[in-house]
C-alpha cells in the first residue's frame, strides 16, 4: 500500500475492531494522517500521532464534523453492526469526502442471488448499492462541469482553445444545453484565480483541496500548456489509430445517456 498523493488523511471507522487496530497501525506506517473513530464507551487509546474520535456510529452530524477534511473513510465495522455504515456513508458525502472502503471484504455482493443467502449478505448488497448511489456525487471535474446538477463554470471567455477538446467551453455548454434542453446554471471564473487557489493551498500542504482548480486552470490557460501543434496532433492520432470522427453531440448524447440524464 504506497500512500497516494491525493489520499492523505484516512480515518478509521470502528476502529476498535481488530481488524480497525491492524489497519490504524498499517496506515501510519505508509505515512498516512491517521484518525480513529470509536463509540464514545470504548476506552482505546492510540498513540499521540492518531486524532481519536468518539461518537455514536448513527450520529450523522457527528460524524460529518468528523469526517471533514478526511480524504478517505475506511471502515471495519463487523458483519451484524454493518447497517450503520448507511448513516456513515451519508456523513462521508455530506462531509465531502472523496473516498468510503466499507466493510464488505469477505463476501462477493455482486454475485447474482446473494440475496438468497444469510440476512447479513443481503444488507451488506444494499450497502454496496447504496455506496453507489453517491458515486455521482463528486460535484465538478477538472473542466467545470457537473453535468449531474446542471451548473456549470465558464474560465476566461469560454472561447479560447485547450488540447482537452477539438471544441471551446461556449460550444460544449451550447451542446449540452441543446441536447438536454435546459439551461444550466453558469458561473464565471478565471484560469489565472483557479490556479492562484490551487498554488496556494499547495503551499500549504492542502493538495487535494484544490486540486482541481489548478489542473482546470492549467487546462485553460492562455499560455496553452496543454494545447500541441497540428502536427505534433495529427503525428500522435496516427500513432494510436485515432479516428478523429466523433462528433460533438454524439460525444455528449452517449455522456448523458450513460448518466441517465437523457
Amino acid at each position: 500500500m504506497l500512500m497516494s498523493q491525493l489520499i492523505r488523511n484516512v480515518v478509521v471507522f470502528a476502529a476498535s475492531s481488530s481488524l480497525g487496530r491492524a489497519l490504524v497501525e498499517a496506515l501510519q506506517r505508509e505515512g498516512f494522517t491517521v484518525s480513529a473513530m470509536t463509540r464514545p464507551s470504548n476506552s482505546i487509546l492510540y498513540g499521540p500521532s492518531v486524532t481519536m474520535h468518539r461518537s455514536e456510529y448513527d450520529g450523522f452530524d457527528a460524524l460529518v464534523s468528523i469526517f471533514r477534511g478526511q480524504d478517505a473513510v475506511v471502515s471495519t465495522t463487523r458483519t451484524f453492526a454493518s447497517k450503520y455504515q448507511l448513516t456513515a456513508i451519508n456523513a462521508a458525502a455530506a462531509a465531502g469526502v472523496r473516498r468510503f472502503l466499507p466493510s464488505e471484504y469477505g463476501g462477493n455482493t455482486s454475485l447474482v442471488g446473494v440475496t438468497n443467502y444469510p440476512p447479513f449478505a443481503a444488507e451488506k448488497k444494499a450497502i454496496v448499492d447504496h455506496l453507489r448511489t453517491k458515486e455521482s456525487q463528486e460535484g465538478r471535474g477538472t473542466l467545470g462541469r457537473d453535468i449531474d446538477k446542471g451548473e456549470v463554470t465558464i474560465y476566461d471567455s469560454g472561447n479560447q482553445e485547450y488540447d482537452t477538446s477539438t471544441v471551446d467551453q461556449n460550444q460544449t455548454l451550447s451542446a449540452m444545453e441543446r441536447i438536454q434542453g435546459k439551461a444550466y446554471k453558469v458561473s464565471r471564473d478565471t484560469s489565472a484565480a483557479a490556479i492562484a487557489r490551487g498554488l496556494e493551498q499547495l503551499e500549504r500542504g492542502e493538495v487535494e483541496a484544490r486540486y482541481h482548480d489548478l489542473v482546470t486552470g492549467t487546462i485553460y490557460d492562455p499560455g496553452h500548456f496543454t494545447l500541441f501543434k497540428d502536427d505534433e496532433v495529427s503525428k500522435w492520432k496516427k500513432i494510436l489509430q485515432l479516428n478523429g470522427n466523433e462528433d460533438l453531440d454524439g460525444v455528449i448524447t452517449e455522456v448523458l445517456r450513460k448518466k441517465h440524464l437523457i
